[in-house]
């Protein structure tokens, strides 16, 4: 189950952003609650308590969860780096306030979507991973071959890449040439001058081509990666 906590001192804002919240985990997921909470009375923290004083309380808690900073000023980007925060979003206007929400959730769903398990199996072998084990996928003939974090050899099944894609597009996986995708989390670099992204696999670089009808959405998403909205 998700578990979502809402703070803000403004009720309506609090209403506003619970309904909007709600809304967008709906078009992925029922499986979550939303508790609220106004004057900042949230868990044992004090209602003197900052926004970054309650970050920084949370981050010392042995609990995972994604910090999102709402304010309408900018300087506080900066100043929050310190806590990790997931993303931030910017007050401007409800509809904008809807397509920031909006946009965290589905990147936030592809994010916890790396811990869904995989399952793969071939006449020799059936192996269950979690998503974000898997560095990429290569087409080979009537194959996929899936390279996998920490294993020497691929892993090949029965299948081709244009249906890979359908399936892995959720799980952070970007088509980058019209034989292979590559899980964005692993890469560290694009070349464009060349033609080249740069992964890490078992504590080696490899470099794999980029074709040219894919290197736009390439960097968009990696640019994406870095800012941590993916």
């Amino acid at each position: 189950m998700i578990r979502i906590a809402i703070c803000n001192d403004r009720k309506n804002m609090l209403v506003n952003i619970e309904d909007i919240v709600r809304h967008e985990f709906l078009k992925y997921t029922d499986d979550f609650v939303i508790q609220c909470f106004d004057h900042r009375k949230f868990l044992y923290f004090n209602n003197s308590d900052t926004r970054f004083e309650i970050a920084r309380k949370i981050r010392r808690t042995p609990y995972k969860c994604h910090i999102v900073f709402l304010t309408n000023r900018s300087e506080l980007v900066y100043r929050s780096f310190e806590f990790q925060p997931f993303n931030f979003i910017k007050k401007i206007n409800s509809e904008q306030l809807k397509q920031d929400i909006g946009l965290i959730v589905e990147n936030l769903m592809r994010y916890m979507n790396q811990y869904v398990r995989l399952s793969l199996e071939n006449s020799e072998e059936k192996l269950v991973i979690y998503y974000r084990d898997v560095v990429l996928a290569e087409s080979s003939g009537h194959h996929i071959k899936f390279y996998i974090q920490n294993r020497m050899e691929p892993f090949c099944i029965r299948g081709n890449i244009t249906d890979g894609e359908k399936k892995l597009a959720m799980y952070n996986f970007v088509r980058i040439h019209r034989r292979y995708l590559v899980n964005i989390n692993y890469v560290k670099s694009i070349d464009n001058n060349i033609g080249k992204l740069y992964i890490k696999n078992y504590e080696q670089i490899k470099s794999i081509p980029v074709g040219d009808k894919y290197k736009s959405n390439v960097n968009m998403m990696f640019d994406y990666y870095l800012r941590g909205m993916l």
